[in-house]
């Protein structure tokens, strides 16, 4: 994972990456060049589909429950909270000026 900073710098700044810097602080696991692609990831799908998916779907439960289980315990105060965000009018407003941005750009 890319540790929670670098997950809050790059949502809180909208950051891209290049493929090189997503490889350093390990956003993906491998860069390839595009003809390397399919047939890697068919090599790699076949070997996720060899493990039983039983023993794949506990195995993610058991190192992910204590995530689930903090999410779900807030899941509706999460909701009511961005529900009043968005629909504030200083929300509302700002994102009609973005939107309106992106349409200039595609001009």
């Amino acid at each position: 994972t890319i540790g929670m900073r670098n997950a809050e710098l790059s949502l809180g700044l909208g950051l891209l990456y290049s493929p090189q810097e997503a490889l350093s602080i390990g956003l993906v696991d491998k860069v390839l060049p595009a003809d390397a692609v399919v047939p890697n990831a068919l090599e790699e799908a076949a070997r996720w589909a060899n493990i039983p998916a039983q023993a794949r779907v506990s195995s993610k439960l058991l190192t992910r429950q204590e995530y689930i289980d903090e999410l779900e315990a807030t899941r509706a105060k999460d909701n009511e909270a961005f529900c009043s965000f968005i629909t504030s009018d200083k929300v509302q407003m700002d994102l009609g000026k973005y939107l309106e941005r992106l349409k200039r750009k595609k001009k």
